[in-house]
């Protein structure tokens, strides 16, 4: 299958690209952890095989969608030419890589003398990890799954994501059925595109290449998210160096601290009632606002699948410019262990240590003022990653922006700094230009101004706090104790990693505050669930009793809402409350057939996947879900759109259709039921090309 083909050339271009400009990775067991012991938990496969399959498809898709979006001026169907020069750069980079130099040929010999023995005995030497990749690989699809599929040409969502997943159907059939270049939002066409859409665009070219769309949205969404927590796991133990911190971060990540548990465990009477409510709970937890669409829970990403691709190469990030923060981190130890040796009164030599102030000094020194303090140690690493970071902007700004201002931090404890600059002035560049390519200099649908509070009921610290602590549960509290017990720097971290939760706080970025901020207290969550990992872990290997049962406890106490989300995750699922959103109608395929791909309709505003974007076409005034958290002016758009509808003036209203480009009109009963609905001029002034029972369209131009 070309999709298949499709992934494979991308995951080992990335692999490719990886190893020449980042070959400590493939070794990176030679590297320390903060502690100053080299990292011996944590094989390189674990970091290369993720982080390759996200940059090689990150490089592959930006190359598509560049050469899609030129011959769309040559030609009607632009992703077909797209991919054919694609495949090409793929197929002719994968060659020059394996025949330069032979490099792969011994990897290659490699493979194909590898007998039973090597092949087991490798599965038993990471036999854990490839548990985890396993276990996590079907509890993601088995989420994933039970959100969308295909059922009889219906495309069926879980009734909890309805609203996410018609976004993501859209925006891929507008590019897999469609033409969508210059690329705008499906459901409100107006020449810019206010909204990340490249995971879109990577699914939507999937089924263009024949893999069917709901496997094309689920296999990409498991593999990123599988991938991003492979990352998550590899980026606790080259902090910490436990493997065992690194399982402990991935299990608070899927369930949650929260002292939600609390306050739904009040409500019921008995034990019995309690674990009835957990199984059957069809509502997430939680008493704070917006919690009613679990928005701290797997819910997310069910509905945001984008947001696990941007994730796992913020971590990746993470892990790049580590090697930089702990050389700084190795200086200052030993400023610590520096000690001045005076003269005793019998002669005897004392080691007396550093006084405060010459601490100070000295630590400004290594931070600031020495060379190898500012100097670049690799400019074409981080210039790479820079290109990395800077090419997520339109996967999920958000995480791009959280990222920065995370480096930022970590910067000014680190070595080199120059690097970071180069990193965060080429990502910042490059998402300049995609703002204004796809966004345009007027836009106002990224406009951030100070908003206190983000979801506390009051802008004070005392609810802020309050309102966090229930959010969180025990674990600011775990995570007080992993920085204490932490190796020096992980203050540091922990500080970084807080960052986003104060820009969440702190800022308003769009019209939705909960809509874009959530993202930001997220991926701090599941970057700080670092620290508590491993204050658990120093505990369970406690040798006092008392101590690893203190640590159980916890460890229930701070997943315990998470398992009750999961029961929420399933029983909102089509599993259990199915909701066929895309049917594959008549009025669908003579739309796929018969109509340009570019094409306008003008039609009732839906909340669901009608059957004109299923056919890859677009809405003049569809869904305003995401067109008013993007910043589009629905207000201005509903009034134009009233104006065509009642066509009181044939001259105005044939000035609007044509200025913005409507190509056809789709009558059904509900537009019909509109009051200001001037059916009849339609009717007689236009050409009526498909009626079924329900439905009647009439090209406008």
């Amino acid at each position: 299958m070309l999709a298949i083909l499709y992934l494979l050339l991308s995951w080992f271009t990335g692999y490719c690209i990886l190893e020449r400009t980042f070959p400590w990775i493939f070794k990176i067991s030679e590297q320390g952890t903060l502690f100053g012991k080299k990292i011996r938990e944590l094989s390189s496969w674990f970091i290369t095989l993720p982080a390759a399959f996200l940059v090689g498809n990150l490089f592959s898709t930006w190359i598509n969608y560049i050469l899609s979006y030129l011959f769309h001026y040559i030609s009607k169907s632009p992703l077909f030419f797209g991919n054919i020069v694609t495949f090409i750069y793929l197929i002719g980079l994968s060659a020059y890589f394996i025949l330069r130099k032979n490099t792969y040929k011994d990897k290659i010999e490699a493979l194909r003398n590898n007998d039973k023995s090597s092949i087991k005995s490798f599965l038993l030497n990471h036999k854990l990890e490839i548990g985890l990749i396993t276990g996590l690989t079907v509890f993601y699809w088995f989420l994933f799954y039970g959100y969308m599929w295909i059922s009889n040409g219906n495309i069926v969502m879980g009734s909890a994501q309805v609203k996410d997943l018609e976004f993501h159907v859209a925006l891929a059939r507008s590019f897999s059925h469609g033409s969508n270049f210059p690329t705008e939002y499906p459901y409100f066409p107006n020449g810019r595109m206010d909204y990340h859409f490249l995971f879109q665009f990577l699914v939507g070219n999937l089924e263009f290449l024949g893999m069917r769309l709901d496997y094309a949205f689920n296999i990409m969404s498991t593999v990123t998210m599988v991938g991003f927590l492979m990352l998550l796991f590899s980026l606790t133990i080259v902090i910490t160096g436990r493997r065992w911190a690194g399982f402990l971060t991935v299990m608070f990540f899927i369930f949650r601290s929260s002292f939600a548990i609390f306050t739904f465990g009040r409500t019921f009477k008995s034990i019995g009632q309690l674990f009835s409510g957990i199984i059957h709970s069809e509502k997430f937890i939680g008493q704070t606002p917006c919690e009613w669409w679990g928005i701290y829970t797997q819910n997310v990403y069910m509905g945001q699948r984008h947001f696990a691709f941007s994730l796992g190469i913020m971590t990746f990030a993470l892990i790049l410019v580590f090697p930089l923060f702990r050389k700084a981190m190795r200086a200052l130890k030993q400023v610590d262990q520096t000690r001045i040796v005076e003269e005793g009164e019998e002669g005897e030599e004392k080691y007396i240590p550093l006084t405060f102030k010459t601490k100070m000094k000295l630590y400004f020194s290594e931070l600031f003022l020495k060379k190898d303090a500012w100097l670049p140690r690799n400019i074409k690493a981080s210039a790479i990653t820079g290109l990395i970071l800077g090419l997520i902007g339109f996967w999920n700004g958000a995480v791009l922006m959280a990222l920065l201002c995370i480096l930022f931090i970590i910067a000014i404890v680190s070595k080199h700094k120059l690097e970071f600059l180069n990193i965060a002035s080429i990502a910042a560049l490059l998402m300049l230009i995609q703002y204004m390519f796809f966004m345009g200099v007027s836009n106002q649908g990224l406009s951030p101004k100070v908003y206190i509070g983000f979801l506390a009921e009051k802008p004070e610290l005392f609810s802020i706090l309050k309102y966090y602590l229930e959010v969180l549960g025990f674990m600011p509290f775990v995570l007080l104790l992993g920085t204490i017990v932490g190796p020096k720097g992980s203050k540091w971290l922990a500080l970084a990693f807080v960052v986003p939760i104060v820009l969440a706080t702190t800022m308003q970025f769009t019209v939705s505050v909960p809509g874009f901020n959530h993202k930001l207290v997220n991926l701090s969550i599941a970057l700080l669930n670092i620290f508590p990992a491993y204050g658990l872990y120093k505990l369970i290997v406690n040798k006092r009793k008392a101590l690893r049962c203190v640590a159980v406890v916890f460890i229930f106490l701070m997943i315990a809402t998470g398992i009750v989300d999961i029961c929420t995750v399933y029983n909102l699922s089509n599993f259990k409350k199915p909701v066929s959103e895309a049917e594959s109608t008549p009025l669908m395929q003579w739309i796929d057939k018969n109509t340009d791909k570019n094409a306008v309709f003008l039609t009732q505003t839906y909340d669901y996947v009608h059957p004109v974007v299923s056919a890859g076409r677009k809405i003049f005034f569809g869904s305003t879900n995401f067109a008013g958290i993007a910043g589009y002016n629905i207000d201005e758009r509903d009034a134009i759109y009233k104006k065509i509808l009642s066509a009181k003036d044939d001259a105005e209203t044939r000035k609007l259709i044509k200025e913005y480009k409507i190509n056809y009109i789709l009558i059904d009963k509900e537009l019909e039921n509109i009051p200001e609905f001037n059916e009849k001029y339609f009717e007689g002034n236009f050409e009526m090309k498909y009626s079924d029972n329900d439905n009647k369209v009439y090209k406008l131009q």
